[in-house]
């Protein structure tokens, strides 16, 4: 049960590195609406630190979370007659894979060509829509962790 709670602190280490996209991100658009400069280095380094805290994120809280799930007896994948808390959390890690799959990269990669054209319309279009999609996501993720803190008194 060591590797237990080894896991555990990844993961809520995993939860604080997919968070601080959360905190970035309106932190970069601030920036970037003040129209400064055209900030493409800015943005560039942004969708960089946000693919790469992402990947660590998600994969890190998916692969751990599975573990956790395997190596916990009490615990199963989708069982709705118990851990109605788990089963919830489960659900909604689907539905930011899904988001994350499906919204966010397809639009990330639309901001970078966008870039290299030089289409600051698009870019920002593409990267307030980004900016919307990335905070549901983290709305989600900040929920997660939320039912996990309060499982206990459910």
């Amino acid at each position: 049960m060591g590797y237990y709670n080894t896991l555990v602190t990844i993961h809520i280490l995993c939860v604080g590195v997919w968070i601080t996209n959360g905190i970035a991100g309106p932190m970069v658009k601030k920036i970037l609406m003040s129209g400064k400069d055209s900030n493409r280095n800015l943005i560039i380094f942004f969708l960089k630190y946000a693919n790469i805290a992402g990947m660590i994120g998600s994969i890190g809280l998916l692969l751990t979370g599975v573990a956790m799930v395997l190596m916990n007896p009490a615990y199963g994948f989708f069982q709705f007659s118990t851990n109605h808390w788990l089963v919830t959390k489960q659900l909604i890690m689907i539905v930011i894979l899904w988001m994350v799959f499906s919204q966010i990269i397809p639009t990330a990669k639309k901001v970078r060509m966008a870039l290299d054209s030089e289409n600051n319309e698009e870019t920002m279009a593409n990267l307030g829509k980004l900016g919307k999609t990335a905070q549901i996501v983290i709305i989600l993720v900040i929920v997660n962790l939320l039912l996990a803190l309060s499982r206990n008194y459910m």
